[in-house]
């Protein structure tokens, strides 16, 4: 009795190809699990393929006969044995008569007409990734100007309001205002920093938000308030930047898209600038509410 074994993502997987493919139904099916099969870890490592093994048996005459354009089992069992056993067929020999027909076209060989008279145009290289990107929010760009007093209406009231937040925690501590074109920028000087930044910067984008929502209610013109402490901007922004390359290389290398967890709009900008113009890649936003995550897809 042949023996023929089957793969597949799961056991169930591996059966159902079995039964399709020597058509027996899976409650006929004398099999044997020689391996279940293991998933990947955290969808990064590539898992092994269940496999079963199963015994074919004949058939008894009483059972009526299948069609005629139907596979039989035995030659169901054939085919599969043959698969990987039989060679490529070579090619048939030429007649004589038709390598005499095949003679004169031989002796005067066409030669192959130049497709193209003109020169060819060199391909156009993608932008490399080592041109400038993102500078952080609290530094100034190349066109822009960092200014810092006197204090005007906006700078003024900005300090004030987060000044009131502080004391009511209370944290004693010192705010300094600066401007870079409509950015103002409030950094917190003194008191706990780590407290003041909270886990991933958390309390200090509460501390922004509010700022923001109360400085900006009734005015037309509205200013994009920051609030920063222990230079924290400039170093969450070069982690981001630093993450970013790190996990493109990584997409790449396994050719399986890569996630960052979730992450507000401003973090999320920083990712998608800073592979902008890497090669092999591309960036999607993907969930729901103000924090989504970042999803680095091979191109």
């Amino acid at each position: 009795m042949p023996v023929i074994e089957f793969e597949g993502k799961t056991t169930e997987e591996a059966l159902e190809t079995a039964c399709s493919q020597l058509h027996i139904p899976k409650d006929e099916l004398k099999f044997e699990i020689i391996s279940t099969g293991t998933g990947g870890i955290f969808g990064l490592l590539t898992g092994k393929k269940a496999r079963v093994k199963v015994t074919v048996e004949e058939r008894l005459s009483s059972r009526p006969k299948k069609k005629e354009t139907e596979e039989t089992i035995e030659d169901a069992v054939e085919a599969v044995e043959e698969k990987e056993t039989r060679p490529e067929p070579l090619p048939e020999k030429p007649s004589r008569e038709a390598t005499a027909e095949k003679k004169p076209e031989r002796r005067k060989p066409r030669r192959p007409e130049k497709k193209r008279s003109e020169p060819r145009r060199p391909k156009k290289e993608p932008t490399p990734s080592t041109e400038p990107l993102l500078k952080p929010s609290t530094q100034p760009g190349p066109d822009e100007e960092f200014y810092e007093g006197p204090e005007d209406e906006a700078m003024k009231l900005s300090r004030e309001v987060l000044e009131g937040i502080l004391s009511r925690i209370p944290i004693e501590a010192a705010v300094t205002t600066a401007r870079i074109n409509n950015r103002i920028i409030l950094n917190i000087e003194g008191g706990n920093s780590g407290l003041l930044i909270g886990k991933k910067g958390a309390t200090l984008d509460a501390f922004q938000f509010l700022v923001n929502k109360i400085v900006n209610r009734e005015k037309a013109e509205r200013n994009h308030i920051i609030v920063d402490t222990g230079d924290y901007r400039k170093r969450r922004h070069d982690s981001l930047m630093a993450l970013a390359l790190r996990l493109a290389d990584k997409a790449r290398r396994i050719k399986r898209p890569v996630s960052i967890n979730a992450l507000s709009a401003q973090e999320r900008r920083i990712i998608h600038l800073a592979l902008k113009n890497e090669r092999g890649v591309i960036t999607r936003s993907k969930g729901d509410g103000s924090y989504k995550r970042v999803v680095i897809i091979p191109n």
